[in-house]
């Protein structure tokens, strides 16, 4: 249940999947921020890196398109997005022009609903990642963070951090379990600016 205050600026609605939604006057920018926020993170994963791998290929492949033709779609139309997985929650965001806003929604909520996680795009995620973390290794503020979220959280799930054998330990089978169970059943809220 959201509560709305009536602010006359700002509207509250539904779109045609039942989802509520916040708006605001947007008109004046010519862009606007679409939010899907999903009520599902990191505390839901079974295993470290899968929420996250999720999430980041969630647009990999859906309806026999590959990931290359669904962004380039996206591009076509102006779209940039980024995601965000947290540990209550995690957001989809999508930034283009106001009058492509609608296509572009039901294009990535099309594609987010029937989403395949093509295998080959799994296999090439996990390379990529691991060079993210390798990197990170590399500096000092992630070796005081290791140290810091050990000494403090010790074995609760704030110390747990994960490294690149996790990374390599991803398969599409979990990945796609996650998606099933936490991602598409979770029904998220749409939230515009």
């Amino acid at each position: 249940s959201i509560s709305f205050f009536d602010v006359p600026e700002f509207h509250f609605s539904k779109d045609n999947q039942g989802f509520p939604y916040f708006h605001n006057c947007t008109k004046n920018l010519g862009v606007v921020v679409l939010s899907l926020w999903f009520p599902t993170g990191k505390l839901a994963q079974k295993n470290i890196f899968i929420a996250q791998a999720a999430f980041d290929l969630i647009l990999s492949g859906a309806k026999g398109k590959s990931e290359k033709e669904i962004m380039k779609h996206i591009d076509h139309l102006g779209g940039a997005i980024t995601n965000d997985v947290n540990d209550w929650g995690s957001k989809i965001t999508i930034r283009c022009s106001v009058e492509h806003s609608k296509n572009l929604l039901e294009w990535v909520e099309d594609h987010i609903i029937n989403a395949e996680y093509p295998e080959q795009e799994v296999l090439h995620y996990i390379p990529v990642k691991s060079a993210g973390i390798d990197r990170r290794k590399q500096t000092p503020n992630y070796w005081s963070n290791l140290l810091a979220r050990q000494t403090l959280y010790k074995n609760h799930y704030l110390g747990i951090t994960g490294d690149i054998e996790d990374v390599q330990a991803l398969t599409r089978d979990e990945i796609f379990a996650f998606y099933q169970s936490e991602i598409k059943s979770s029904g998220p809220m749409l939230i515009v600016s």
